[in-house]
Protein backbone atom coordinates (compact mmCIF):
# COMPACT_ATOMS: atom_id res chain seq x y z
CA UNK A 1 0.00 0.00 0.00
CA UNK A 2 1.23 3.48 -0.79
CA UNK A 3 2.00 5.84 2.02
CA UNK A 4 0.11 9.07 2.54
CA UNK A 5 3.10 10.95 1.11
CA UNK A 6 3.33 9.04 -2.18
CA UNK A 7 -0.22 8.39 -3.30
CA UNK A 8 -2.65 10.80 -4.91
CA UNK A 9 -5.61 12.18 -2.98
CA UNK A 10 -8.06 10.28 -5.20
CA UNK A 11 -6.36 6.97 -4.43
CA UNK A 12 -7.13 7.54 -0.75
CA UNK A 13 -10.74 6.63 -1.46
CA UNK A 14 -12.18 3.38 -2.77
CA UNK A 15 -15.62 2.14 -3.65
CA UNK A 16 -17.60 -1.06 -3.70
CA UNK A 17 -21.02 -2.13 -4.82
CA UNK A 18 -23.21 -4.10 -2.44
CA UNK A 19 -25.33 -7.11 -3.42
CA UNK A 20 -28.45 -4.91 -3.67
CA UNK A 21 -26.72 -2.41 -5.98
CA UNK A 22 -25.88 0.32 -3.46
CA UNK A 23 -22.51 2.02 -3.85
CA UNK A 24 -20.28 2.62 -0.83
CA UNK A 25 -17.38 5.10 -1.10
CA UNK A 26 -14.94 4.97 1.78
CA UNK A 27 -11.71 6.50 3.06
CA UNK A 28 -8.98 3.85 3.11
CA UNK A 29 -7.22 5.66 6.00
CA UNK A 30 -10.30 6.18 8.18
CA UNK A 31 -12.71 3.24 8.36
CA UNK A 32 -15.32 5.46 10.02
CA UNK A 33 -15.50 7.79 6.98
CA UNK A 34 -17.86 6.41 4.33
CA UNK A 35 -20.98 7.26 2.39
CA UNK A 36 -23.56 4.91 0.87
CA UNK A 37 -26.05 5.63 -1.89
CA UNK A 38 -28.53 3.71 -4.00
CA UNK A 39 -27.54 5.83 -7.03
CA UNK A 40 -24.12 6.99 -8.21
CA UNK A 41 -22.59 8.87 -11.13
CA UNK A 42 -18.99 8.52 -12.30
CA UNK A 43 -16.92 11.66 -11.77
CA UNK A 44 -16.21 12.12 -15.49
CA UNK A 45 -19.98 12.12 -16.20
CA UNK A 46 -20.59 15.19 -14.04
CA UNK A 47 -18.98 17.74 -16.38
Amino acid sequence: MATNDTRTETSRYDELETANGDVVIYDTDNHRAWIQSDEAVAGDEMA
